[in-house]
């Protein structure tokens, strides 16, 4: 059985929206610096802060620890990293 599920432009928009996130999560949880995730993934490392915090902020639960030496995750972004 096929399931198909549509969506609007504004809604595949968004969907699309969510995994470029996702994916810039992940890639800074590997890299450990903004500066290496956001090298990684060829933007801003303000474009890459601004994501992320987007994404706590809708999840509301910090996701990430950001210190003078990188990030670390939290136990929240363990979770959610897995």
């Amino acid at each position: 059985m096929k399931i198909r599920i549509k969506f609007s432009k504004q809604g595949a928009m968004k969907f699309i929206g969510h995994l470029d996130t996702m994916r810039y999560f992940k890639e800074l949880a590997e890299a450990g610096t903004f500066y290496s995730a956001a090298k990684r993934l060829f933007i801003s490392q303000q474009g890459l802060n601004k994501a992320v915090t987007a994404l706590e902020d809708e999840l509301d639960v910090k996701l990430i620890e950001r210190g003078r030496r990188g990030v670390t995750l939290t136990p929240e972004g363990q979770r959610f990293l897995v």
